[in-house]
């Protein structure tokens, strides 16, 4: 017999996000950077996350693999 546990639910306690740094003024940025190599398939997934001013939010992805596997699809 397993035994079951009870997901407990966030609070605004839980939020780590820093409104008191992003929400600053304008040129104010909070952000956070998460890379993923996935080996198996030679692959590299690149993840930044901002937010900005306290309101505006961003995101920036890339995707990257070895040249070998572009070869032929682009000419010089």
């Amino acid at each position: 017999m397993t035994a079951t546990r009870q997901q407990t639910r966030f609070t605004p306690a839980d939020d780590l996000l820093h409104d008191e740094v992003s929400a600053a003024g304008p040129l104010a940025r909070e952000s956070l950077l998460l890379t993923a190599p996935i080996s198996e398939h030679e692959l590299l997934v690149f993840l930044y996350l901002w937010r900005e001013g306290g309101t505006k939010w961003g995101r920036f992805i890339e995707l990257g693999w070895p040249a070998d596997y572009v070869k032929g699809l682009v000419t010089p």
